[in-house]
């Protein structure tokens, strides 16, 4: 949630030594040193505990670098000093957001409501945090409200037809609107909102069955994204070669893994697009398995504290940044993370986390949890990747996702790496395909479970119809049985595929060869050799 809202909190004090702090607080945060404008407004609290536009700095401060925790410590101590600041409200339920902690956002964001009725940004959040608990018919309301108080907000449109109305005619009043919208405002919108209606007039062209127009709008989607956020493939590259070096066949045959034994951890390898909420809302309906979404918990950990030696001259590769506390070794990283998973795992034998960046992790996992099960799930790569491509993904995650060919070159990492994953870990990863669970549901959830060495249980096949958080893209869909319309879904599309299939080099399906030679660039025969 991007609040967008200037504090109205006084930050002058008549004190000059306290004014020039904050001022030099705030110049620290334009130009990103946050560390050192967290000293500045600490110095300030601890002289004038009551100046709460410190307290509120230091809130976003926290926000920024991911430090929830304390984010909400501030905002919620700003809400208690300040009950009329709607602001305040607002900042914490956008951390308890970011927390996954839906229902208790919902309290605060009714709270800003309380305050200040005539809003628009609780109602859009409350839409959002809605629709993620499954409360589709609040969550519509909500959204719905806000279309009446502003008609032309690009976060509302986009979060009204991106997952409440389904398009049916080219002349649809909603879709002349957001076409006006673009042609008039495109220039004045940020990157973002404009991205994000270039989004909802692909869906509505794909939806009408306009699918060259609707290819249009989702690469111009994709452009702007990308000025908003480049994509760098050759860095992307070269960590990935350098993971594979450091963890190698010889790595894991010389290094003795932690001597942690739990079989608590389940982890789902794959790209975004590729079936994981179907599998782990499958798994989550067994009574012995609770699935955690994409957790980023491990995430933290590796990037802020984990650390092993060089290894024949080669760094270790995973945290690319500072140390942000203890360094942590595997044992540290199993206990901690361990422990988490214990405190989330509602008694159950084993946890799914099905966070996206655990595949180019196998090899630590497998370190730090030697009798862990790892489920690689693949799916057709062209329809995968065109989910990906016409997906408005929040705060722009997957940069590679707003190109095709450069989609096509990360999925080929991704398949690189996995077969080296599956050549140098002992452990056997299981290896099921997104079209065998959707056709063949019962038999691949049995395969699974079976791995996972549980009973099987008839819930799996019921999990539509089970209450749970989904914050994914595919929050809607998942809440439906199992359904067949998302295989193939690249044909209608194949003559804008050439780039993602020359992307995929080796690893293009070969009946989809032909989509290069039929559509891709032909080389200008006038042209010469340099």
């Amino acid at each position: 949630m991007d609040l967008n809202i200037k504090s109205t909190l006084p930050a002058k004090t008549g004190h000059k030594d306290i004014d020039k702090l904050f001022n030099r607080g705030m110049a620290f945060v334009k130009s990103q040193r946050y560390d050192k404008a967290a000293d500045m407004f600490s110095v300030i609290l601890k002289q004038k505990p009551d100046h709460f536009a410190a307290i509120e700095q230091l809130g976003k401060i926290a926000l920024q670098l991911e430090d929830y925790e304390r984010a909400l410590l501030f905002f919620k101590a700003l809400t208690e000093h300040v009950p009329t600041y709607h602001q305040a409200y607002g900042y914490a339920a956008d951390t308890l957001t970011r927390m996954e902690r839906y229902e208790e956002a919902i309290d605060f964001l009714k709270r800003v409501l309380i305050i200040k009725n005539d809003l628009l940004y609780p109602h859009v959040e409350l839409s959002r945090c809605y629709m993620f608990i499954g409360q589709q018919d609040l969550s519509r309301e909500h959204i719905e409200h806000a279309l009446k108080l502003d008609y032309n907000s690009p976060d509302v449109l986009y979060s009204y037809l991106n997952y409440h109305y389904k398009f049916e005619t080219e002349d649809d009043p909603h879709l002349q609107h957001v076409l006006s919208i673009v042609e008039k405002d495109r220039k004045k919108l940020g990157h973002i909102p404009l991205a994000a209606l270039y989004t909802v007039l692909y869906k509505a062209y794909n939806e009408i069955g306009q699918y060259d127009q609707a290819m249009h709008y989702a690469e111009l989607a994709g452009h702007v994204r990308l000025k908003d956020n480049p994509n760098d493939f050759q860095s992307t590259k070269k960590i990935f070669t350098a993971i594979k070096d450091y963890f190698s066949k010889d790595y894991l045959e010389n290094n003795a893994p932690n001597n942690e034994n739990s079989e608590l951890p389940v982890f789902i390898l794959a790209m975004p697009r590729t079936g994981t909420t179907l599998l782990e809302n499958i798994l989550n309906a067994h009574p012995e398995i609770t699935g955690i979404e994409e957790d980023a918990h491990f995430t933290k950990l590796v990037q802020d504290h984990s650390t092993l030696p060089d290894y024949n001259g080669m760094p270790y590769p995973l945290r690319l940044g500072p140390l942000k506390g203890a360094p942590m070794g595997l044992k540290e990283l199993g206990d901690e993370h361990l422990k988490y998973l214990r405190s989330r795992s509602k008694g159950a034998k084993r946890v799914v986390d099905k966070a996206i960046i655990h595949y180019t992790w196998a090899g630590l996992l497998y370190m730090v949890y030697p009798n862990a099960r790892f489920i690689y799930l693949k799916r057709d790569p062209l329809s995968s990747a065109l989910s990906c491509y016409t997906r408005n993904f929040i705060r722009n995650t997957h940069p590679y996702t707003n190109d095709l060919y450069d989609l096509g070159r990360t999925f080929r990492l991704h398949y690189e790496i996995m077969e080296h994953w599956k050549n140098v870990i002992p452990t056997p990863i299981l290896e099921i395909t997104y079209e065998d669970l959707v056709e063949n549901t019962e038999a691949t959830s049995k395969r699974v479970v079976d791995y996972l060495g549980l009973p099987w249980d008839d819930h799996c096949l019921e999990f539509h119809k089970r209450k749970k958080i989904v914050k994914t893209a595919s929050a809607q869909q998942v809440r439906q049985p199992v359904y067949k319309s998302s295989l193939k879904t690249w044909e209608k599309y194949e003559k804008h595929l050439a780039p993602l299939v020359e992307g995929l080099g080796p690893y293009a399906p070969k009946d989809c060869l032909y989509i290069v030679e039929k559509y891709g660039e032909k080389p200008d025969p006038k042209a010469t050799c340099a």
